[in-house]
């Protein structure tokens, strides 16, 4: 406010109000009929007391006359167009450039630093936990990453037979570095075995997952949920990324700022 040497107050309730801007009681005092509607007091830094005008009356045709007489440069605007409703992997791909090994994963807002740039995984991050109500985007988001290494995806959560050999395999003997293991659904995997088997084939994948840096390869999971050794697994991935929840408390347990919740969304 100490910045603001014009000082302009139409009528308000509160003296206070009126002092914090003009110095003075007088906005208070303003009539409030509606043949006062517009009266205002200015104060400028060289004022001794403020002056009453009336304040004009203007259409956005006068807005837009002051804009096209304006010299000089465009101003920049303050703020960053909203990011896009859909972005395609070919689109993210061209605003990322050449991104080495990095699978890539969205198109992230960075308000702060005024700007928005593609973000994704690489082999040394580990892991990420895709968590998230159903219809989110989940398994969307495990195909994107899918879609980016074709030669070098192990899957888990197919079918609870094909699920235990697979992490039956994995424990055994660690897929290639460099390889990109997908988790659908890591809540429901085993979820159709006897519990004795259920236990053996979470307990063998949380393994996997904890050699996951030192074999160089990436897990990735999703999740609705989180409970028992589905949340013992989700706990070793390192990366998180939190997507719509049903509601506030859906979103908090799943790890989410309750600031940025938005119902709906």
């Amino acid at each position: 406010l100490a910045n603001c040497p014009l000082r302009i107050s139409l009528r308000v309730t509160d003296p206070a109000d009126s002092r914090a801007v003009i110095g003075t009681d007088e906005a208070a005092m303003l009539p409030g009929s509606p043949d006062a509607r517009g009266l205002a007091l200015v104060r400028s830094a060289g004022d001794r007391a403020p002056r009453r005008v009336r304040i004009a009356l203007s259409s956005q045709s006068d807005c837009d006359a002051i804009a096209a007489s304006a010299d000089g440069p465009r101003p920049r605007r303050p703020w960053l167009p909203e990011l896009p409703g859909r972005i395609d992997l070919e689109d993210l791909a061209g605003l990322a450039g050449d991104g080495g090994d990095t699978l890539l994963l969205g198109l992230a807002d960075e308000p702060e630093h005024q700007r928005q740039r593609p973000v994704g995984l690489r082999i040394p991050h580990r892991g990420l936990l895709v968590i998230g109500s159903g219809g989110s985007g989940k398994s969307t988001a495990l195909r994107t990453l899918a879609a980016q290494a074709p030669d070098a995806i192990v899957t888990v959560g197919n079918g609870a037979e094909r699920s235990w050999d697979t992490v039956a395999d994995l424990s055994e003997r660690m897929a290639p570095p460099g390889s990109l293991v997908l988790i659908d659904d890591l809540d429901a995997v085993g979820s159709t075995l006897p519990p004795e088997y259920a236990r053996e084939l979470l307990d063998r994948l949380e393994r996997v997952v904890r050699g996951a840096g030192e074999a160089g390869i990436l897990v990735a999971a999703s999740a609705q949920r989180l409970s028992g050794g589905a949340a013992r697994i989700a706990d070793l991935l390192p990366r998180r990324l939190v997507l719509a929840a049903s509601s506030r408390a859906e979103h908090i347990a799943a790890g989410g700022d309750p600031a940025h919740y938005a119902p709906g969304s």
